[in-house]
C-alpha cells in the first residue's frame, strides 16, 4: 500500500488526476491511498479523481486554514498545507510521499 498526499485546491485537480494516472499505470503491484487536502474540491472533480484512481482509497479533508494564514507568503497556502499533514492524516499513516502540482503553475 503507498500513501500518496497532495495539497490542493480545485483548479489542480485535473492535473492530480494525470498523476494519479501515472502511478496507477505503473505501480500495478500497489493499491494507492491518496490523501488530499484542500481548501474545496467540486464534484465533478472528486469523480474525475475517483474514476482514475482504480485501486486504492480517495480520502478528501477540507482544511481549516485560518492558522496558517500571515505565514510569510513566498509559498501559496497550499504549500503551508503540508505542515498539517501529520495532524490532518489518520494516526495509523507513518510514512507518505508529498507530490506537489507547481510544475503546471501558470
Amino acid at each position: 500500500m503507498m500513501n500518496i498526499a497532495f495539497c490542493i485546491n480545485d483548479t489542480y485537480a485535473p492535473y492530480v488526476a494525470v498523476t494519479l494516472k501515472s502511478l496507477v499505470e505503473n505501480n500495478s503491484s500497489n493499491a494507492l491511498n491518496v490523501y488530499i487536502l484542500t481548501d474545496g474540491i467540486s464534484d465533478k472533480n472528486i469523480c474525475l479523481l475517483e474514476n482514475v484512481l482504480k485501486r486504492g482509497r480517495l480520502y478528501i479533508y477540507n482544511v481549516d486554514d485560518r492558522k496558517l494564514r500571515g505565514l510569510k507568503d513566498v509559498w501559496s497556502i497550499y504549500s503551508w498545507y503540508r505542515v498539517l499533514l501529520p495532524e490532518v492524516l489518520p494516526y495509523e499513516v507513518k510514512n507518505y510521499i508529498i507530490f506537489g502540482c507547481g510544475c503546471c503553475d501558470r
